[in-house]
């Protein structure tokens, strides 16, 4: 879908997309409207059951009054935030599909607001978000899709180091899924750009992070309320693949070299900005928290895997970052095989997803 609407908006404006703002925000708007209509409009019975069950809970929540929030309140391990949003607005519009409409709403606009704020090449990173599946995990794990929404805001506060502005966005992630707390430590990091030692400072600090994985587990118990022993699990090697490739060719690529421009005979170095080499930085340290966290599956507990979820939004920033250091004759190549692989991958992912067969609600 991205690459059709890529292809549409190039011949219009009749230009690269990433060298125009105008084509830019045109394949933006578009592509969010399409993937919102998908989220939006599909049928109750389309993703995992707990897509059913938040729909008829939201239907439920509609008919209850003060007395039935506090009780639901009470009988349920569901955060009451959620619980205490759904019923407000569940009063406001009764029929359970405003549910996807809203959340929909929300899950468009924070990655398409996340994308053209921080992606060298939009048409990468959107499909890219879809064949890595973030898309499909924000079909279907709603109430954490609303956290790593609110997670995805809370970049701009890092980048411009607003601590107070993060910590609330933090917490309010926070009362829509606990595992968002694990989003915090994005703004503590100490690198400002990539180079040996800092390389070292991190695989030193992913090793310490992993071997504390039991002791993560026994704090997550005690917020959560829950018992995640014994749920250690295999597979997922796809996934975790792909963030070590993208991993290892940014730690590769981005610490020894700078972007180049073709200039005719001439090839000019981009030299980046503090700023730039700052958030390079960052999205990298995604990359390597969401890896620690996804190998925890293999050691500890496959829940640990959830808080990947917040930092796999990196990889679609970081590669079109890569791809950025070759010449653009090697770009065009380069951007055409990702694409390829990608569409493979999400072909793969999609027929052994939840969302076949994808129905509409009406």
């Amino acid at each position: 879908m991205p690459l059709l609407v890529g292809l549409a908006v190039k011949l219009y404006y009749q230009c690269p997309i990433n060298e125009s703002k105008r084509a830019k925000r045109a394949f933006i708007i578009f592509s969010g409207l399409i993937l919102w209509f998908i989220i939006a409009f599909r049928d109750k019975s389309v993703g995992s059951l707990d897509s059913g069950r938040y729909y008829e809970r939201w239907v439920e929540m509609a008919f209850r009054n003060v007395e039935g929030l506090i009780d639901n309140i009470a009988r349920n391990r569901i955060e009451p935030v959620y619980l205490c949003t759904i019923w407000v607005l569940s009063h406001i519009f009764p029929e359970g599909q405003w549910l996807f409409i809203l959340t929909g709403i929300l899950y468009s606009v924070s990655v398409s607001l996340y994308i053209y704020r921080n992606s060298d090449n939009v048409v990468l990173s959107y499909v890219m978000y879809i064949a890595l599946g973030g898309y499909t995990f924000m079909v279907q794990g709603l109430r954490q899709a609303i956290a790593i929404s609110i997670c995805l805001f809370a970049i701009e506060s890092v980048k411009k180091r607003k601590i107070f502005r993060f910590i609330f966005q933090v917490l309010l992630a926070f009362c829509y899924h606990r595992s968002a707390l694990a989003f915090a430590v994005l703004y503590f990091i100490p690198w400002k750009r990539l180079c040996l030692v800092n390389i070292l400072q991190m695989l030193a600090c992913a090793v310490v992070l992993f071997f504390s994985a039991n002791i993560l587990l026994e704090i997550g118990a005690e917020i959560t309320k829950s018992d995640y022993s014994g749920s250690v699990e295999g597979g997922g090697y796809i996934a975790l693949s792909v963030y070590l490739i993208i991993l290892v060719l940014a730690l590769l690529f981005m610490q020894h070299s700078k972007p180049v421009e073709d200039k005719g005979e001439y090839k000019v170095v981009l030299l980046s900005t503090a700023e730039d080499r700052r958030k390079e930085t960052l999205f990298v340290v995604m990359v390597g928290i969401g890896a620690t966290f996804y190998c925890m599956r293999y050691s500890s507990a496959v829940i640990l895997e959830r808080i990947s979820f917040f930092f796999e939004f990196g990889q679609m920033i970081v590669l079109p970052m890569i791809v950025k250091r070759f010449k653009p004759q090697s770009q065009t190549i380069i951007n055409a095989v990702i694409i390829i692989l990608a569409v493979l991958l999400f072909l793969y992912r999609i027929s052994t997803s939840d969302l076949l067969p994808y129905v509409l609600c009406f």
